[in-house]
């Protein structure tokens, strides 16, 4: 067994508040920044408008009283940290005022805003909380909310969403996974009146039956009643001092110190923390009334959607806009804007071939290419065919069936426009030009192809392709030619290959379907795993595969309705024995990741995706080639 190791870029604590130098002024008296770093005229803003804002900072019901607010837009110009643009001092009502002057043409979609509240008490008694730090992300500036309000909710719904972007600097951009992430946030907790989202189900309609997404609506009420015991007790309370050191996550050495940092520990590390300790935390307080009946599996946050043609979905892609492409088994192309609303019609994007689809893949012109495992038999002897469609949706051409195409199952592009195919039926693979010209008329053969499913390429261009039928990896150059042996790459435990990923370090992993393990090569086909293959985290029956912007291995099981997280630089698992689970996953198929940090899967089993909100490292879409970070 290899040593533990955790990636501490992503994976470990960093200080919010303290670190950006956060101030404040009084509520009524409010004064705007002046020169200096974080203000606007030293990251090179020039004033729009002014809004006046009204806000709470409260614990349930409980007003904060006396807590340094500070509003804030994310990152500045040339990559800096956050822009102050007001500050305050909350009353005995927990309220405050201030006048925001949003900065005009400073990034786009526009400033970005989240505000601080900072120390304080609950109810007014007792000296400044420590421990008390709470945040709410709030939206473009231009757009601001006359009123909001910042609390426990708004705390946990920040953290999840945006936790890839807080850092020793504040929260910096990386458009437009920042601006998909402050939506995301949205869709957990409601900053307007500091509830849940009215796109979660209610708490009457999560008393019954469990709908799909009445996990996240308990979970993220669970986490805020956690936080509560800090807010309102403060850092030297038993059930506070118990918070923070069931947030640490195992293999961290500092821990939290208040309720942003024990938010944002959670978040990271929802399978490292203690997930018990946080529950029994969780239980002594009832400030949101969403109750789980025991701890949870993990401390993970998603949601599930459906609509939009959703039906026995496959593969999955994602556009340089954060929308979400989605192949479906019953005929038909799926998109999901990046808050997961349905884009494309009631029944999908059809024609030009679409049947059966498997494959899917955007290429750096936006448009979507897919793979359709069967076709009419006027088409290419209904052997399958390619299908392209453009950002919006309509067709471009297809259906294709040029250069060998054979039952096709998996489809990319590369680094140089063309696109690939594996061809299940015969064993080759299709290489055609970004204008659909086939550059083989037959296909490539050799290098161990047999019955190929999964597709990846690496730095150089050559792809990877994982046999279903062989227990080996092929791997061929960027012009075709068989790099691996006759009979392939094997050893390391493949049982099976089904997925196919390849990391920043050219590193080759495999899924096995039959063995429930993950198999790793170097770059020179050579088993990096033992000869069973690396098992663990929740693996069953895996099959999609995606690697995240630092390297962690993402694995969709199909039977075990959980998704799976591997350490990249040892194999160690950062999921828990059966997974992350979600009540919304089902047969769990393919998986992507965006530049928010989120992980997308497809549940064939339910007619549905589930978004993991913040639980990876942000991917620059679409992921073309190995992994890169926004």
């Amino acid at each position: 067994m290899r040593g533990r190791c955790f990636n501490t870029a992503l994976w470990g604590v960093l200080s919010l508040m303290s670190a950006c130098g956060f101030s404040s002024v009084s509520r009524v008296e409010v004064t705007q920044p002046t020169a200096g770093t974080g203000s606007a005229a030293a990251n090179g803003a020039v004033a729009a408008h002014a809004s006046h804002i009204h806000g709470r900072a409260i614990s349930g019901s409980i007003p904060i009283v006396g807590a340094r607010v500070d509003l804030y837009a994310a990152g500045g110009p040339s990559g800096r940290g956050s822009l102050l643009l007001a500050q305050g001092i909350t009353d005995t009502q927990g309220a405050f005022e201030a006048e925001v002057i949003c900065p005009q043409q400073w990034q786009s979609p526009g400033a970005l805003v989240y505000v601080t509240a900072t120390g304080g008490s609950a109810g007014g008694a007792g000296v400044s909380n420590t421990a008390l730090e709470l945040i709410a992300a709030l939206g473009d500036c231009d757009e601001l909310p006359n009123a909001f309000v910042v609390n426990e909710l708004t705390t946990v719904a920040a953290a999840y969403a945006l936790n890839a972007f807080i850092g020793p600097d504040g929260i910096t951009a990386s458009s437009p996974g920042i601006a998909n992430a402050m939506a995301t946030a949205a869709l957990l907790a409601d900053p307007t009146t500091g509830l849940g989202s009215s796109m979660l189900p209610s708490a009457a309609a999560c008393s019954g039956a469990p709908l799909p997404n009445c996990e996240a609506r308990q979970k993220l009420g669970a986490l805020a009643d956690a936080l509560a015991a800090c807010t309102r007790l403060g850092s030297e309370a038993e059930s506070c001092a118990a918070l923070l050191h069931s947030a640490t996550a195992a293999g961290t050495v500092v821990s939290p110190r208040d309720t942003t940092q024990a938010a944002l520990a959670i978040a990271r590390s929802p399978g490292l923390v203690s997930v018990g300790g946080i529950y029994a935390v969780s239980t002594l307080t009832a400030a949101y009334g969403d109750e789980l009946a025991a701890a949870p599996n993990d401390w993970t946050l998603a949601l599930t959607f459906s609509g939009g043609g959703l039906s026995e979905p496959t593969g999955i892609a994602l556009d340089a806009k954060g929308n979400v492409w989605i192949a479906n088994f019953n005929s038909a192309v799926t998109e999901l804007g990046p808050s997961g609303a349905a884009i494309s019609p009631a029944s999908g994007f059809t024609g030009g071939g679409i049947e059966e689809s498997f494959g899917i893949a955007v290429d750096a012109a936006g448009d979507i290419w897919v793979c359709n495992e069967q076709s009419s038999g006027a088409v290419n002897r209904g052997l399958g065919s390619l299908t392209k469609l453009a950002p919006d949706g309509t067709l471009l051409s297809g259906p294709l069936s040029a250069g060998g195409i054979n039952f096709p199952n998996a489809v990319l592009t590369d680094d140089a426009g063309n696109i690939w195919v594996s061809n299940y039926g015969n064993s080759t693979v299709t290489e055609l030009s970004s204008a659909g010209v086939a550059v083989s008329s037959t296909g490539y053969a050799g290098g161990g192809l047999s019955f190929p499913v999964g597709l990846a390429t690496d730095t150089l261009g050559d792809v990877w392709i994982a046999n279903d039928g062989a227990n080996k990896v092929s791997e061929l150059s960027s012009g075709g030619a068989a790099l691996s042996p006759i009979a392939g790459f094997g050893g390391g435990g493949l049982a099976v290959p089904q997925g196919i990923a390849i990391d920043q370090r050219n590193h080759v992993w495999i899924t096995n379907y039959y063995a429930n393990s993950v198999t790793e090569l170097t770059d020179q086909g050579t088993p990096v795993s033992s000869d069973i293959g690396d098992l663990g985290g929740g693996l069953s029956a895996p099959g999609g595969i995606a690697i995240d912007g630092v390297g962690t291995v993402w694995v969709a099981n199909y039977q075990g309705a959980s998704i799976t997280a591997l350490q990249g630089a040892s194999g160690e698992p950062l999921s828990p024995a059966t997974g992350f689970s979600n009540a919304g996953l089902q047969q769990p198929f393919a998986l992507a990741i965006d530049a928010s940090g989120d992980v997308w899967v497809t549940n064939f089993g339910n007619d549905s995706v589930t978004e993991f909100i913040g639980v990876a490292a942000p991917v620059k879409t679409p992921s073309i080639g190995v992994p890169r970070s926004p």
